[in-house]
């Protein structure tokens, strides 16, 4: 073999020894590096964790209920009250006359403010002179928006007061509030009893 033929092949197996050096066996040093710097960057990852959702604030006061009923210029009744329940909690509110016990039904929904409204109660022909009870219930905690099932419980139990009562049909707790209006000759509503 010649010296150039030898110088040859000497130089195909050094490129050829330097070309398996470079490989991913992790005997080179710049692989190591490289290898451990992202071992370090995942280990960083692992250490952040997510900012926890702020703890929603549950219900720990007395429930309250305000009422105020007038009339419109159609002889019907509007209701409008405050209350201290979540903003969003469903109301059913009612007016009853007490003599012939005919009901009126309307939904409503606690704004931000902590009032709600409803009505008009009664027929086209105008509300007859009269007793008549208004009630607004809180259905229970299963038929409310999830946001406020966390406030006041799954199953209510984080409702307390004197308007609070444990369902009928054993769902948790629900919220009743009655008062009486008496409408007279003057068209005007004299409060019976704001409990």
């Amino acid at each position: 073999m010649t010296l150039q033929r030898a110088v040859q092949v000497i130089g195909v197996v050094l490129m050829a020894l330097v070309l398996l050096g470079c490989g991913s066996d992790g005997d080179n040093d710049n692989g190591g590096a490289v290898v451990e710097e992202q071992d370090a960057a995942e280990d960083t990852a692992e250490v952040e964790e997510p900012e926890a959702a702020p703890a929603v604030e549950v219900m720990n006061e007395a429930v309250e209920i305000e009422t105020d009923a007038r009339l419109d210029n159609r002889r019907q009744m509007q209701i409008s009250g405050v209350t201290n329940l979540p903003e969003g909690t469903q109301l059913q509110i009612v007016v009853e006359r007490e003599s012939s016990r005919v009901r009126w039904r309307s939904s409503a929904n606690v704004s931000a403010e902590g009032s709600f409204e409803a009505g008009p109660f009664g027929p086209g022909s105008g509300l007859p002179d009269g007793t008549y009870l208004i009630e607004v219930n809180m259905p229970p905690a299963n038929v409310q928006p999830a946001s406020i099932r966390e406030r006041i419980g799954e199953r209510g139990e984080h409702l307390e007061g004197e308007l609070v009562r444990e369902a009928n049909h054993g769902l948790g707790n629900e919220v009743r509030y009655r008062s009486q209006v008496e409408l007279g000759d003057q068209r005007s509503i004299r409060y019976i009893d704001g409990s």
